[in-house]
């Protein structure tokens, strides 16, 4: 009897693990970036809640001319590691121009 309690419990158990949604997600769509003499870069699925680094941006080549297509809302920062008063919002479908530059991008 106590088996089929303990089996019973395990079950249960793993039924909730299994269905809890991961706590990794993504904002659906691409993000857009000119970087260099005019190189085009881009991020697929950008991880949300999370900052990421531009990787071909740098302090003495930023990126620019971001474009937000992912449904999610894309903070572009003037710094790395997302730090510094730097930055724009932009909103799904937002595109600026080649003066805004920067070196990393957290998505919402």
């Amino acid at each position: 009897m106590r088996i089929r309690h303990t089996m019973a419990a395990a079950a249960g158990a793993l039924l909730l693990v299994l269905t809890l949604p991961g706590s990794a997600s993504a904002a659906d769509g691409e993000f857009a970036y000119k970087y260099g003499s005019g190189s085009a870069g881009r991020m697929l699925d950008p991880e949300t809640s999370n900052c990421t680094n531009i990787p071909e941006a740098t302090e003495a080549s930023p990126a620019y001319a971001p474009q937000n297509a992912t449904n999610g809302i894309a903070t572009f920062f003037a710094a790395a590691d997302c730090e510094g008063d730097a930055y724009v919002q932009m909103d799904p479908g937002a595109t600026l121009g080649d003066d805004v530059k920067g070196l990393s991008v957290h998505f919402r």
